[in-house]
């Protein structure tokens, strides 16, 4: 778990800056979100968000989430590995 949340803390934080890096009130708000997606997927954020989808796939695949993700109110009880494996995609797919 403290690797995943040192990975989602650096995705985080790398997303953040290529954000900044994009001059939204200059233009278009299309063409600078162009901009913003050449710039995400040329970056280490594309690649290690797929590295860490992969790694949720090979948990999923060894059947490692069964225990909560983040919280157990948020994502305990009633919860399948399915639900949590999405979850975790979603988070580093788009956080």
């Amino acid at each position: 778990r403290l690797y995943m949340a040192i990975q989602l803390s650096s995705l985080i934080l790398e997303t953040a800056v290529n954000i900044q890096r994009i001059h939204w009130s200059n233009g278009w708000f299309w063409t600078n979100y162009n901009l913003y997606v050449y710039v995400f997927i040329n970056s280490s954020v594309f690649v290690r968000a797929t590295m860490m989808s992969q790694v949720v796939w090979d948990w999923y695949e060894a059947k490692l989430l069964k225990h909560p993700v983040l919280h157990v109110s948020l994502d305990g009880k009633g919860w399948n590995d399915e639900m949590r494996a999405a979850l975790l995609v979603m988070i580093f797919q788009f956080a």
